[in-house]
């Protein structure tokens, strides 16, 4: 029979072994990583960083990046690529603030503009399918490159944005849009509000119906996945129309929360969504990705950004390290594969 010492021993080399094995999971070394960084940040600045003040204002700021990095995360895994989730927000954003600037809308009563921010949100929705509907109908029916046709309707739908604003910015919207974009019911910004249930519906479709398994396999393997039936032009429609819907609908959070809405709002997204998706685990080859890990990789990124504004780390220094970062995580990437396919 071994002694005490020896089971206390075995017992604390399984825990280590354990222990090692979840760190070795993505999803938990972002989780390690996030927390370092927010005990990092409040240390170096507790009265700025604990503020609540800033606490909300890296919740609306995380609202944004999020959104735009869940409808990447989702095209990722499809084996594709949407780089117009920014003109077509920004389009949105546009058509709703001329509706909001109608004269009749203006001078209407409280119920005509809540009405009207409802209407925005089903406007959105119907943007996003038919903006997202384009992208996935082009690339599917004509097999073409997703890079290339988002590419070309991001210019498209910018034009169209840039051509009915004529360049300028609109803004001057009723107080009470601006009201709803920048409430805190019980003290949580609407834009968060809006990327939680956002979070939880992606969760669902991802986890829980068909659609989200012939996903992951239609990115892993379209040959396999037409071999076994499924739809790849549905599949690859209803995902660009996913992002497109997601894409719109921050379109409309940010024309509330800024009071403005322009052609050419909010490019940095771009980059950003793509190096959140990276680096939360989603495959840029198809049929992985973990939301769990997209929404610690979004935490994590705004936890910086917020600490390099604290330290007064100037915009260029902090491009510099975001496509550092995202060099880095995809050499990471790549070195952890092959390592993987060796061991097979």
């Amino acid at each position: 029979m071994r002694t005490k010492n020896e089971k206390k021993s075995a017992e604390t080399k399984s825990a280590w072994k354990e222990l090692n094995h979840r760190i070795g999971d993505n999803n938990v070394k972002l989780l390690l990583i996030a927390v370092g960084m927010f005990l990092i940040m409040a240390a170096l600045r507790p009265k700025l960083f604990l503020n609540p003040i800033s606490l909300r204002t890296m919740g609306v700021q995380m609202a944004e990046m999020g959104l735009f990095s869940i409808a990447m995360m989702i095209v990722f895994i499809s084996g594709g690529i949407d780089l117009s989730i920014i003109a077509i927000a920004n389009l949105t954003s546009v058509l709703i603030g001329l509706l909001m600037q109608m004269p009749a809308v203006e001078a209407g009563s409280a119920g005509t503009i809540a009405l009207m921010i409802v209407l925005s949100f089903i406007i959105a929705i119907v943007m996003g399918i038919i903006l997202g509907g384009i992208n996935g109908y082009l690339i599917a029916r004509f097999s073409l490159q997703p890079m290339l046709v988002t590419l070309g309707t991001m210019n498209l739908y910018m034009g169209i944005a840039i051509v009915l604003t004529k360049g300028k910015a609109l803004s001057g919207f009723p107080p009470m849009v601006t009201d709803f974009g920048n409430g805190t019911p019980l003290g949580i910004p609407v834009p968060f509000i809006i990327l939680v249930v956002v979070v939880a519906a992606i969760a669902v479709i991802l986890n829980h119906t068909k659609y989200g398994f012939d996903l992951k396999l239609f990115g892993t393997n379209a040959l396999a996945s037409r071999f076994s039936g499924i739809p790849n032009t549905v599949v690859t429609v209803k995902t660009y129309i996913i992002s497109g819907v997601i894409s719109a609908i921050t379109g409309v959070e940010m024309m509330t929360r800024t009071n403005t809405a322009r052609a050419d709002f909010g490019n940095s997204y771009l980059f950003i969504s793509i190096l959140c998706a990276i680096l939360g685990g989603t495959a840029p080859e198809g049929g992985e990705g973990s939301l769990l890990g997209l929404v610690l990789a979004f935490t994590i990124l705004q936890i910086l950004s917020s600490g390099f504004n604290m330290l007064s780390i100037s915009s260029i220094m902090k491009d510099f390290i975001w496509g550092a970062l995202l060099l880095g995580v995809m050499a990471l990437n790549h070195v952890i594969a092959e390592r993987r396919r060796k061991q097979i």
